[in-house]
């Protein structure tokens, strides 16, 4: 295993411990993580903060006028955490824009 794969691997450890902890305080550093991600994906900056932005002040489609429970935004970062795909990201962070307040 190289050193990125060993950092990629700890990352995923860490966010897998975070998710599971469920501290409504700590729901923020999700933006982190998902820079994170995106970064060793091979984003640029300009990409990983527009698609952080993405959904700050809601959406403009039905589907997605809902809200959505805290703890179901880390069941959801938990569950995907280790097999993170674009897809299941754009799902996070899709709750994470969601929460309840």
């Amino acid at each position: 295993m190289n050193k990125k794969e060993k950092e990629y691997d700890i990352f995923i450890d860490e966010v897998i411990e975070w998710s599971t902890k469920k501290d409504h305080s700590k729901v923020y550093e999700w933006e982190n993580i998902i820079k994170k991600y995106l970064l060793h994906w091979g984003w640029n900056s300009k990409s990983i903060d527009d698609f952080i932005e993405w959904g700050k002040c809601g959406f403009n489609n039905n589907l997605l006028h809902f809200e959505t429970e805290i703890d179901d935004f880390y069941n959801e970062v938990d569950y995907a955490s280790d097999r993170m795909s674009l897809d299941r990201l754009f799902r996070c962070h899709v709750k994470y824009r969601t929460l309840k307040e």
